[in-house]
This record gives C-alpha cells, structure tokens and sequence, in this order.
C-alpha cells in the first residue's frame, strides 16, 4: 500500500491463552497502538494518572517471553465503544517511491519505559514521545542512506532498551536504547537525552533482547 492509501487500523484483542487463565483473572485487553505511515495515534477514555507501577512495556512483545498480555483494566468490554483520541504525533518520515529510494512503511512497536515513548520511524530515526502529551522529547537521527537498496523499503521495527546497574541513575547512559539500523549499524543512545553512547559494545552484556 502506498501512504496514501494505507488505513489506520485499531485492534482490540484478549491475551493470549486467556481461556486457562479465566478461573484466576479478569480479562484484561489490549489496544494497539493504530499505526499509519505518517502518525502515531494514542487512544484514552479520559486522562488518567498511571493505573500501576507496572503500566510500562519495555519489550517488544510486552515481556521478556514475548507474550504481549497486560494485567491493566482501565480499558475493557464495557468502555471500548468509548475511546476516543487523546494525540497524534507525526513522524513526517514518509517516501512516496521516487527515483532510487523506495517506499516507506511505518512498521514500529513503541516501548514505554520510565513514563517515556520510543519508537522509530521510516528513516531510522529514534523518538521519545511524552506518553501523556505526545509532545516530542528528544530525536535521534543516525543519517542512513535513505536511496540505499534495503529490499523491503524504508522501515524499521522498532528499538530495544537496557539498564545498566553499573551506572548511577544521573549518569549518562544508565538507561541505553538501542536500534538495528537498515544499513546494518547497532546504535546506543542514553534515554533520557538522546545522546549516543559510547561504551564500547563488548562491555555491554549479551542478551539484549
């Protein structure tokens, strides 16, 4: 699908096997972020404070097992007709197929930690969103070559993140965020600025998932 014509699209889907789990837990739902090629679309039924200190979604599939389940409440069968738009943000990172450079397709799964958004856009960029506002905090920009031959089209899935325990909370890079760039570089940048971080990479601990 071109940007013209891709559709936001809205899921609202139970856990994964929630039928075992009926005897011990309420259902709890899910609401996708809509994604479209140029914004991002959060949805709410009223402001809220955060309903647990464990709202967060550090992985990309929720945790580390990836089983993409959340035990929040404040959205369910009987409040969903009611969701309506609380922001949008816009990339602008869009490629329409023109000359040597391909087709953009917005393709990332936001994480949410320490009360901050990151996602990614077409052109590799890395965004840290205000979760409440949608206001940008800060944006990195690793300078891919955007005509390069990336097969499937400029996109991006999305970023990872890890705490360093080593490193003071005040200290740079305590929380790194890391992207796989479509011109094959691994890329750290401290969460709460932006800014790259420069510890050399066979410091950091395998694993980061």
């Amino acid at each position: 699908m071109t940007p013209e014509t891709e559709q936001t699209r809205v899921q609202f889907r139970p856990c994964s096997g929630c039928q075992k789990m009926n005897r011990r837990f309420k259902f709890a739902w899910l609401v996708a972020l809509p994604l479209s090629a140029c914004a991002l679309f959060t949805w709410a039924v009223v402001p809220s404070p955060p309903e647990a200190p464990d709202d967060s979604w550090p992985y990309y599939g929720h945790d580390a097992g990836g089983m993409r389940y959340s035990a929040l409440t404040q959205i369910n069968r009987d409040n969903v007709a009611s969701l309506k738009v609380a922001w949008t943000f816009h990339t602008g990172d869009i490629s329409e197929t023109t000359g040597r450079r391909k087709r953009s397709g917005f393709e990332t799964t936001p994480l949410l930690v320490d009360e901050t958004l990151y996602l990614t856009t077409a052109f590799n960029r890395i965004v840290a969103l205000d979760p409440g506002t949608g206001q940008q905090r800060w944006a990195y920009d690793p300078k891919i070559d955007l005509d390069g031959d990336y097969g499937d089209g400029l996109i991006n899935r999305g970023v990872a993140t890890w705490l360093d325990s080593t490193r003071a909370n005040d200290k740079p890079c305590h929380r790194r965020i890391f992207e796989s760039t479509q011109d094959a570089r691994l890329v750290a940048v401290d969460a709460a600025t932006g800014a790259p971080c420069t510890t050399p990479f066979n410091t950091i601990p395998a694993g980061i998932t």
